[in-house]
């Protein structure tokens, strides 16, 4: 008798529709509470090359994810966003796509030569 394989990574990946709104929800909880920020330690997506996803997903689905924390949090609240392994371009490598979406409109951003060694603050100052 063999084993089934795991599902990787199934509880995210296969109820990210009820389970990013919840995260999202005591995040903002979290905020009201007196917190002074928060750190999102990577993985915002489904994205490397582990998952197969198509570039245009992974930039459009980075895009939403940014915009549904925006919405719920606004953009005064700061939210230090670094990249993880699942972040990185599925087809070009890299970062860029994800700073793009992550750091669109970052008060600082802070570079370095590993492709993990990137940090931005999603906080909006005028």
């Amino acid at each position: 008798r063999v084993a089934a394989a795991p599902v990787r990574d199934g509880l995210v990946v296969d109820a990210a529709e009820e389970v990013l709104p919840l995260l999202l929800r005591q995040l903002s909880a979290f905020a009201a509470s007196g917190a002074d920020f928060a750190v999102h330690a990577g993985d915002a997506v489904c994205g490397g090359s582990s998952f197969q996803q198509e570039g245009g997903e992974f930039e459009t689905t980075l895009r939403l994810y940014r915009s549904l924390e925006a919405s719920v949090l606004g953009t005064s609240w700061p939210v230090y966003h670094l990249p993880g392994n699942h972040d990185i371009h599925p087809s070009g490598g890299g970062t860029r796509a994800w700073r793009k979406a992550m750091c669109a409109n970052a008060s600082r951003e802070c570079d370095a030569a590993q492709p993990w060694g990137h940090a931005c603050d999603a906080t909006v100052h005028a």
